[in-house]
């Protein structure tokens, strides 16, 4: 059984897409309550947001590579000279009735000892006695300098309206939610082991930590509605995609097509199987599903062999 819907964000570190939109009032009241996300576990990411919020130009300037220069990739094209754009255009922000800025770590990876961040940055602005929510899907890479953190290169996409979930938006982000792609096969295998032991069937979860969508939809499964649900009756594996190329086997093995959007699900059972002879099913847009959706999925292909306390 597989369920899928599309991330409205889909895109990489190796392949971000400029997307610029115009700045429009979100009509739903509700969506445009800000996110509340008090740290991002990351401290330089912290000070950069406290200094976006204040409007603090020096102190933003502050936080980007002088020697060598930093290099910006915006969406009118590279700024060879970010130190003076970047810093002007996030403290601009604060004159414009910026209200909260929540920047969601979706990944976080450390190569060369440098921390790349992929970055889903929410901002809330007040006008005209309204909230009104956008994205800045954006990357950072931040290298140490003298005892402290810099940022050596950023990425950013234009500003866009935030879109409004049914499921709660988790309060922070786990860029560690789905392991290495690599991790796939022996994770799986484990996962049955731990159902045929338990009469649990293996709920299989395709995405990827870029996947903003994919950290909505774990939040939702760890709520206290469908927790019960899933410890009762699941073992879940995180399947990792990466750039949508990785265990491309597995996924045509369980008859997952992923370029149709993530996360998608796949119910198999303890021996493997993927649950025989059912329709594929296809739920609405991410925005769209509620909470009863899943627990309506969920308590539909749970197993009904268990054992009987």
């Amino acid at each position: 059984m597989v369920l899928g819907f599309v991330s409205y964000a889909a895109f990489t570190v190796s392949a971000l897409r400029a997307a610029s939109a115009p700045t429009v009032r979100i009509p739903d009241a509700q969506s445009a309550e800000p996110v509340d996300r008090s740290t991002t576990g990351f401290e330089p990411l912290d000070r950069w947001k406290d200094a976006v919020l204040s409007g603090d130009k020096s102190a933003l300037a502050e936080l980007y590579s002088s020697m060598p220069a930093a290099s910006a990739h915006l969406p009118e094209g590279i700024e060879r000279n970010p130190a003076v754009e970047e810093p002007e255009f996030w403290s601009s922000l604060h004159s414009k009735g910026l209200l909260n800025i929540a920047p969601g770590v979706l990944e976080q990876t450390s190569p060369g000892g440098a921390m790349r961040l992929l970055l889903h940055i929410e901002l809330t602005f007040r006008s005209n006695d309204l909230n009104q929510r956008f994205l800045i899907p954006a990357v950072q890479i931040w290298v140490k300098q003298d005892g402290d953190w810099k940022i050596l290169i950023s990425r950013r996409e234009g500003m866009a309206p935030s879109p409004a979930y049914a499921l709660w938006e988790p309060e922070s982000l786990n860029p560690y939610l789905y392991p290495d792609p690599e991790e796939a096969p022996s994770d799986l295998r484990l996962a049955l082991t731990l159902a045929a032991g338990e009469h649990k069937r293996v709920l299989m979860v395709f995405g990827a930590n870029w996947c903003y969508d994919c950290h909505v939809l774990d939040a939702a499964l760890h709520s206290k509605d469908i927790v019960p649900l899933i410890r009762t009756n699941f073992e879940v594996v995180h399947i990792n995609i990466g750039d949508g190329e990785s265990n491309a086997e597995l996924a045509e093995r369980y008859k997952i097509s992923v370029d149709r959007g993530i996360p998608r699900f796949a119910v198999l059972d303890p021996d493997g199987r993927l649950i025989p002879d059912q329709p594929e099913e296809e739920f609405p847009p991410a925005t769209q599903i509620r909470t009863s959706d899943l627990i309506t999925f969920l308590d539909r292909w749970k197993s009904s062999t268990r054992p009987a306390k």
